[in-house]
């Protein structure tokens, strides 16, 4: 709908994406990944906010695996809950995320329950047949890709575990779709817009409408890998001159109380989620 050379995604370390660039690494990235899983298989997913996650969860899709996104925030006790729960024999992650993060300790411990598997390491081994999976794939990805019914899981979440261990949550292709719809129903959303996205894609706010909703509606994201920095939040947001950012109320007010003025000028609709609004940010 939008062209194969449309920017889509902004990285982390503001790289460009296309949409033939994400089509390109799903596809690839899908052939790789499927090796060693079944159709239907759950694969966990421990990435931070970027085109790393977004290209990650579509490669699992578009070949028919469910993945599951943990939260590398919850702690040692919930992953493992989390893990039986969806009965995940595989994790996707990146070393890279994995040292900055300080997360070692942490996949030493996982890795006693389910295989690692790192994404430098799968591009660095991409085979001819997975390269050829993207070429092809980019003119008839029905020759290549699966073909879920619209009701089959697409992605399985987890509550935060407030009220004993985390719950698994199984959304379907039609709810994530029907997510989008109903906020282009209720929001004025452009192709103009760009979108400022830091919040984790491990939540369904921060997939959904961080994440997906963009791609599926011709908006330009801007992928932060936490919302932890409000002035560099702040200086990114000016940069790119976005015009929609998602946060919570809590951080929101922060990266307000960051800002001089001006820097946040390009901004029309800020959408908090997740806790209440406070009266005290809203008059901010």
């Amino acid at each position: 709908q939008f062209g194969g050379k449309r920017v889509c995604v902004i990285d982390v370390d503001d790289t460009e994406r296309t949409y033939d660039d994400i089509m390109r690494g799903t596809l690839a990235l899908g052939s790789a990944l499927k090796h060693g899983t079944h159709a239907g298989e759950n694969v966990g997913v421990m990435l931070p906010t970027g085109a790393g996650a977004i290209v990650t969860f579509l490669a699992l899709s578009a070949y028919g695996r469910v993945p599951a996104m943990l939260n590398f925030t919850a702690g040692l006790a919930a992953l493992k809950s989390a893990l039986k729960t969806a009965q995940v024999k595989r994790i996707v992650t990146a070393k890279r995320f994995v040292e900055i993060g300080g997360y070692q300790p942490l996949i030493d411990e996982l890795s006693q329950l389910a295989a690692i598997v790192y994404l430098e390491d799968v591009r660095e081994l991409l085979s001819l047949a997975d390269k050829a999976s993207a070429a092809i794939g980019l003119f008839l990805p029905g020759a290549i890709t699966a073909h879920p019914a619209p009701d089959s899981t697409a992605v399985i979440l987890f509550t935060s575990g407030t009220e004993g261990e985390p719950k698994g949550v199984a959304l379907s292709h039609a709810n994530l779709v029907a997510n989008v719809e109903q906020v282009r129903a209720h929001l004025a959303l452009y192709p103009s817009d760009v979108l400022f996205n830091p919040l984790p894609a491990f939540h369904c706010f921060g997939l959904t409408v961080g994440s997906l909703m963009p791609l599926l509606l011709g908006i330009k994201v801007v992928c932060h890998p936490t919302p932890l920095q409000p002035h560099e939040i702040v200086r990114r947001i000016r940069t790119h001159g976005a015009t929609i950012v998602v946060s919570t109320d809590t951080f929101i007010t922060q990266y307000a109380r960051a800002a001089d003025p001006g820097d946040l000028k390009t901004l029309r609709l800020t959408v908090c989620g997740a806790e209440r609004l406070s009266d005290e940010t809203r008059a901010f």
